[in-house]
């Protein structure tokens, strides 16, 4: 009995250790260097799956409070900026700063991979 055992043991470990071993494309995540640099293993680079709506993402790191995070950012819009300066009753002559421009995009973590050069 114990020989049927062992005989079955050792014939899935040489059966199912090949798929074990082989790493599938969308399985090698990129991670974030302390500059905001995505990093992917040597022989692969940082990638977005395709969405259906066909509007392009790009891999990124973006900084969320105090790391970096890998992510797709895709796009979507400048948002209206209202500043308020009615308000303040500036001067027409009056310069003003504006730090952003009120981009948006859509973050998503789960689209990134690194892919295969």
């Amino acid at each position: 009995m114990n020989r049927i055992k062992f005989s079955i043991l050792v014939a899935l470990f040489f059966f199912c250790l090949p798929g074990f071993c082989e790493v599938e494309v969308n399985s090698v995540y990129p991670t974030c260097s302390k500059e905001g640099q995505l990093l992917c293993p040597s022989g692969y680079e940082p990638s977005c799956k395709e969405e259906e709506d066909l509007v392009k993402t790009e891999p990124k790191c973006f900084f969320y409070i105090d790391k970096h995070v890998p992510c797709c950012m895709k796009f979507t819009g400048i948002k209206k900026l209202d500043l308020g300066l009615e308000k303040l009753m500036l001067s027409p002559n009056t310069m003003v700063k504006i730090i952003g421009g009120g981009e948006t995009y859509t973050l998503n973590r789960e689209a990134i991979f690194c892919k295969k050069i």
